[in-house]
């Protein structure tokens, strides 16, 4: 009997395995106002679950290239337009259902940020045989900019720098009269003392993408340099902090 039971249990398991069907997911990370997020950042981090269990199905990262520029920046976008291209970045799999299944597609990046990537996250049904990989069929919009800061401070003088590399989460240059016009943007740094505001200051341009400004210290404490960069015209924002003792 206990033979029989292991020989049912054994087929039944195999006509499951059989009913499921391949189905494609493509996943794409677009940075807001810019390009994909791809190999150029270390990619995005995708992950897939079931929404329902919170099994993770799939993860791996975006890979490729950030996109065609005129496609995606200087084209005006009719409906059903697709903006990714070939080599466009992008997570690819395959996951094996039997059933209609409710997913969870969430991305973390750009990973070159480290801590302070960001994450954003949206559901879709994945039906069996029913491909999402066709024509941006799943594609997240990242907002932000990428901020990366850094001092420099002589502990003899009671000045401090902080310089920023200051891009668009895909890692397109931010420049006065670019594409990504620095112009349009607040770009500002601003000194806290013991938690307290004490300076702010519009950060001047260096070279691309990068951005400097000084202040001076008054005297002794804990002190924390904030910068961060906003677009007034579709509120896209980014920060970074440094903390420090003088």
């Amino acid at each position: 009997m206990n033979k029989l039971i292991i020989v049912i249990s054994v087929l039944l398991m195999s006509i499951t395995q059989l009913q499921a069907e391949p189905t494609k997911v493509k996943v794409t990370v677009l940075a807001k106002d810019a390009k994909f997020i791809g190999s150029s950042m270390d990619g995005a981090q995708i992950t897939i679950l079931n929404s329902d269990t919170a099994e993770v199905l799939a993860q791996g990262l975006t890979e490729g290239a950030t996109g065609d520029t005129k496609t995606i920046m200087q084209t005006p976008h009719s409906r059903h337009q697709v903006l990714s291209s070939d080599n466009s970045a992008s997570y690819q799999t395959t996951l094996n259902i039997t059933k209609p299944i409710k997913i969870k597609v969430t991305a973390r990046g750009p990973m070159n940020l480290d801590d302070n990537s960001s994450t954003v996250s949206a559901e879709y049904w994945l039906i069996p045989g029913k491909h999402l990989d066709k024509n941006d069929a799943i594609k997240l919009e990242m907002p932000g900019f990428f901020i990366k800061s850094s001092l420099t401070h002589d502990k003899n003088s009671s000045m401090i720098a902080v310089t920023s590399e200051i891009r668009m989460m895909c890692g397109c240059p931010i420049e006065p009269d670019g594409l990504w016009d620095a112009n349009r943007y607040e770009i500002v740094a601003y000194l806290l003392k013991n938690g307290e505001e004490v300076a702010r200051k519009t950060m001047d341009f260096v070279k691309t993408s990068e951005f400097s400004v000084e202040f001076k210290l008054s005297d002794k404490g804990n002190y924390q340099i904030v910068t961060f960069a906003y677009d007034p015209h579709n509120s896209n924002t980014g920060v970074d902090t440094l903390s420090f003792t003088h």
